[in-house]
């Protein structure tokens, strides 16, 4: 008995369904691909559109709220494989109505990928920045704004930046007007506080010229010189040129007491008015002589340091209303004083010491004033001479300038004449 044999075909609707479900994946296949390639496409055009300025203000917006500051980017350049190219850039603290810091041009040498992912940033040369410093009862805006970058962490890697064509502008407490640093050019590294010592970001520098023939001004010298020269403290009027030169520099950003540097200032032909401070070491040793008037030597060089919140310096000679006098010690950033000014009393040459045993002791002698408290109120001690030979000295100077006064003949001793 025969039997029917099934066809390897199967039914006809079957195989007219084969090529449509075969144009279905290829479809999906396309689908796919042209979805890769567009988000391809995307992923490498992204640098380009993050850059647009609808994209970037909002990104420029997101980091300077975490640091409660408003910014401004005017121009950005981004690809891929190619460094980050920058202008235009401005950063307005909240609590300030000028911006803190305005940069004209900032280009690195890394190209995005490298900077995502390396581990380095790179080296940046920054174009014309500007710096604006303002002092107030809390401190400065400079000051509250590294605290917040610091809290930040938005820099997590090492990088090195020049500065080309800087300028500083400081503005203090009472001052009408700011004080402007020009033409400022040097570098230095950034360190992220992962990285550093201190456990927050850092900037280490070499040598560097911040200030070169610089004009004197009162407000220069109430807001900055102070800690350095403390005779200049309190100037109402003063003339002449500085030079401020630094041998190196560690700055932790937002711990000012911290920051530990080495440099030396020039003071060029330096005259003065005296502030409160100079004056009463004046009416100390010449009382009644003292005119109110501070000179220092012309190119007179001052080694300075700080570390531990304080500004220390050596062999800075002056001239105060004819009494030659030198000084070191340290001021704080607090104002606090701890400062020896040694002396040399004028008064002395013009008298014969060799017919008074104690007038000639005394002039071999060169008392230190020992200055405590603060540059407001401040306390002093005497060093290198007892205090009773201080106040016999004192005693002495007073009756020549009172014999001047009358045309008598002054007395070297109180109650004492000269031929005695």
């Amino acid at each position: 008995m025969s039997q029917t044999l099934p066809t390897s075909g199967g039914s006809p609707s079957a195989q007219n369904d084969l090529p449509q479900v075969r144009k279905k994946k290829r479809r999906w296949l396309r689908w796919l691909t042209g979805a890769f390639l567009f988000m391809l496409v995307v992923l490498f055009f992204l640098p380009n559109i993050a850059a647009l300025p609808i994209f970037r203000q909002r990104l420029v917006d997101s980091v300077a709220s975490r640091i409660n500051a408003k910014a401004s980017l005017g121009r950005l350049s981004l690809a891929w494989f190619s460094p980050v190219d920058a202008g235009d850039f401005t950063l307005q603290p909240d609590d300030c109505d000028r911006a803190a810091l305005s940069i004209e041009r900032v280009g690195g040498n890394t190209s995005l990928v490298r900077l995502l992912f390396g581990q380095s940033l790179g080296d940046y040369r920054v174009v014309q920045p500007e710096l604006y410093v303002e002092f107030d009862r809390e401190g400065t805006n400079i000051g509250r704004l590294l605290r917040a970058l610091a809290g930040a962490t938005l820099i997590n890697r090492p990088a090195g930046i020049e500065i080309e064509n800087g300028r500083l502008v400081l503005r203090g407490k009472n001052a009408p007007q700011p004080w402007t640093a020009d033409k400022l050019n040097f570098k230095f590294d950034f360190i992220p506080g992962i990285q550093s010592q201190s456990g927050v970001s850092e900037l280490h520098g070499g040598k560097t010229q911040l200030l070169h023939d610089m004009e004197l001004t009162p407000d220069l010298c109430n807001d900055l010189l102070q800690f350095v020269v403390p005779i200049l403290a309190q100037t109402t009027r003063v003339s002449g040129k500085i030079s401020l030169e630094l041998d190196q520099f560690n700055w932790p950003l937002g711990k000012s007491s911290d920051t530990q540097l080495k440099g030396h200032l020039t003071l060029h032909s330096v005259e003065a008015r005296a502030g409160e401070l100079p004056r009463s070491i004046a009416e100390l040793v010449a009382p009644g002589i003292a005119d109110g008037s501070v000179e220092i030597a012309k190119d007179d060089d001052v080694p300075f340091s700080m570390r531990d919140g304080r500004v220390y310096h050596e062999n800075l000679a002056f001239s105060l209303a004819g009494i030659q006098a030198t000084s070191h010690g340290s001021v704080g950033l607090d104002r606090s004083l701890d400062w020896y000014v040694e002396v040399q009393i004028p008064a002395l040459e013009a008298v014969d010491a060799t017919q008074h045993p104690i007038l000639r002791a005394l002039s071999q002698e060169r008392p230190t004033l020992h200055f405590t408290g603060t540059l407001d109120k401040y306390e002093w001690s005497l060093e290198g001479m007892s205090l009773a030979s201080f106040r016999t000295l004192l005693d002495v100077l007073r009756g020549r300038v009172q014999g001047r006064g009358q045309g008598t003949r002054p007395r070297l001793l109180p109650g004492r004449g000269s031929g005695s």
